[in-house]
C-alpha cells in the first residue's frame, strides 16, 4: 500500500534542522586547549554555526599529569592514556567521529632541537606517523581535521607525509601562522595551523574563494606552501595593522592578591644570565612566549612580571648586549613569575579552568606552555566549520 503522509501529524520544527552534533576525538589532549576552543566557538554563536554541538567522544595523552587537570575540568569525558601508536583502525573507528583535532609533540621540528632532519626517526614523531596511517585507513574518515604545532613543522618531513595522506584521503587544505595577538590577546605566540576539509564540501566553482585559499595538499616535499596570515571576518587581523590600544593591558590578567610563591629566587636574578629575562609592567599589553621550560630556565621561555617603578621593553634576547649594572635600579622583591592561572587567561582558556590543588605550581607552568592558545584555535575551528556548513566568500591573505 501507498504510504501518505498524514496531514494531521505534527510537522519537524524547520528550525530544528540546523541542529547537528559534530563528535570529536581530541589527540595529545594535554588539558583539554582543543575542546574549550570547541566551547567557545558554541559560545560565539554565529549565526552560520547556529544549532552546532560538539561531543567529545575521545581524548588521549600519555601523561598521568594532564589527566588529573583534564578530568578536573572536563566532566564526565575521561582521558585515556592509551598510547595513540597503539590504535588499531578497529578502535578509531568505533568512535565515528567526524572531527579530529590534536596538537603532536613539537620538540623535534622546534628551535632547541638540534637534529631535526632525523625527525622521522625520532621517538616522538612516532605516534603522529602512526596517526597519518590511521587516517589513510579508516573505512570513513572526519569531515574536518585541525593540526596545530610550532612554526617549522610546515618544514618537515612529517608535514610532508601528513599533506599526502590528506591528499590522499581526498581533502582540501588550508594553513595559517597566527599569533595570540592577531585576536586581541597580549602574548607573542606564533604557531602554525593546518585546517583540512572533506573536498565534497567546498565547491570549486572558477574564481571562487575555496579555489584561490584551499589547495589540493601535495606529496611533494618541496613543494611551496601557502601561508594565511589573517582572517579579518572572523577577528583575526593582520600583524601590521594590530593597533596597540585595543590589546587589553596585563594588569587586567593578574591573580589579586599574587600567589607569594612567584617571587623570583636569588640564586636566579643573582646569575649572570639573568639580564635574559623579558621583564613586563601590568601596563604593558605584551608578554613573550610562555614554554614548559618556565620557571626553569631564565631565557626564551616567558616574561616575569615588575611591579616596581620604572619601565621595561621587552628587547629580542638576539637585540641586547651584557651590561653587568643592567639591573642596579631594580627592586627584585617587586619582580615575580606569572601565576598558572594568569598564563591561562593569557591563552584565553576558559573562566571555569582551575588547576586541582594537588598540582604543583611547575607542573602548571609547564601544563600551560605545552598547550594552545584557545582563542587562536577557536578562530580556526569557527573557519573550518563555516567552510564545511556553509561556504562564504571569506577573504584570506597569504604569504609564501
Amino acid at each position: 500500500m501507498k504510504r501518505t503522509r498524514n496531514e494531521d501529524a505534527p510537522q519537524k520544527d524547520p528550525s530544528l534542522s540546523s541542529l547537528e552534533t559534530i563528535r570529536f576525538v581530541e589527540f595529545y589532549a594535554g588539558i583539554g586547549g582543543w575542546t574549550m576552543a570547541l566551547q567557545q566557538v558554541v559560545e560565539r554563536g554565529h549565526s552560520d554555526l547556529s544549532g552546532l554541538r560538539f561531543e567529545c567522544v575521545a581524548a588521549l595523552d600519555h601523561s598521568d599529569l594532564c589527566k588529573v587537570v583534564y578530568e578536573h575540568n572536563h566532566k564526565p569525558v575521561t582521558l585515556s592514556n592509551r598510547p595513540i601508536q597503539k590504535l588499531t583502525v578497529g578502535q578509531v573507528e568505533e568512535w565515528q567521529a567526524d572531527l579530529f583535532v590534536m596538537s603532536p609533540p613539537c620538540q623535534p621540528h622546534s628551535r632547541q632541537h638540534t637534529h631535526q632532519e632525523r625527525e622521522l626517526q625520532d621517538k616522538r614523531s612516532e605516534s603522529f606517523l602512526h596517526l597519518c596511517e590511521l587516517i589513510q585507513s579508516l573505512s570513513t574518515v572526519p569531515s574536518v581535521i585541525l593540526l596545530e604545532n610550532v612554526v617549522g613543522f610546515e618544514r618537515s618531513q612529517s608535514f610532508s607525509y601528513f599533506q599526502k595522506v590528506l591528499k590522499d584521503r581526498n581533502y582540501q587544505c588550508c594553513h595559517f601562522i597566527i599569533n595570540p595577538s592577531q585576536v586581541g590577546l597580549p602574548n607573542d605566540r606564533p604557531r602554525f595551523y593546518s585546517v583540512a576539509v572533506q573536498n565534497n564540501y567546498i565547491k570549486l566553482e572558477k574564481d571562487s574563494w575555496q579555489s584561490k585559499f584551499f589547495t589540493k595538499p601535495s606529496d611533494d616535499i618541496s613543494a611551496e606552501v601557502i601561508i594565511h596570515t589573517e582572517i579579518p571576518e572572523l577577528g583575526v587581523n593582520a600583524m601590521n595593522s594590530i593597533i596597540e590600544k585595543d590589546i587589553p593591558k596585563l594588569q587586567h590578567f593578574l591573580d589579586n592578591p599574587p600567589d607569594p610563591r612567584l617571587s623570583i629566587p636569588e640564586k636566579v636574578y643573582q646569575k649572570r644570565a639573568a639580564w635574559c629575562l623579558d621583564i613586563v609592567t601590568p601596563e604593558q599589553r605584551r608578554t613573550s612566549c610562555f614554554t614548559s621550560g618556565y620557571g626553569k630556565f631564565v631565557r626564551g621561555t616567558g616574561s616575569v612580571l615588575y611591579t616596581g617603578e620604572g619601565t621595561f621593553e621587552l628587547v629580542a634576547p638576539e637585540q641586547r648586549e651584557y651590561d653587568a649594572e643592567w639591573d642596579k635600579e631594580l627592586d627584585w622583591t617587586k619582580a615575580r613569575y606569572f601565576s598558572g592561572s594568569e598564563l591561562a587567561r593569557l591563552f584565553d582558556f576558559s573562566n571555569e579552568f582551575a588547576f586541582p590543588r594537588t598540582v604543583s605550581l611547575g607542573q602548571q607552568w609547564k601544563l600551560v606552555g605545552n598547550s594552545l592558545n584557545v582563542r587562536v584555535a577557536a578562530r580556526l575551528l569557527e573557519f573550518a566549520f563555516r567552510v564545511r556548513r556553509n561556504p562564504l566568500p571569506i577573504n584570506l591573505v597569504g604569504t609564501h
